[in-house]
């Protein structure tokens, strides 16, 4: 299953819409990124991340 399809799952089926969903990918194309946006990913971390980045969309407790 691709993350897409995941995604689609979490929003659609599942219906969580307010569940935080990031993808990491290396695609840095506009077009993907629309696409996954349109996907339902709330963010985008691009290959290769830094530390302080992904800490940045990581929800604290």
């Amino acid at each position: 299953m691709s993350g897409i399809d995941l995604c689609q799952i979490i929003r659609n089926d599942l219906a969580l819409i307010d569940l935080s969903v990031v993808v990491f990918t290396a695609g840095h194309q506009v077009e993907r990124v629309a696409h996954l946006r349109l996907a339902g990913f709330n963010d985008f971390l691009f290959k290769p991340v830094q530390n302080a980045v992904l800490d940045s969309v990581m929800p604290t407790h």
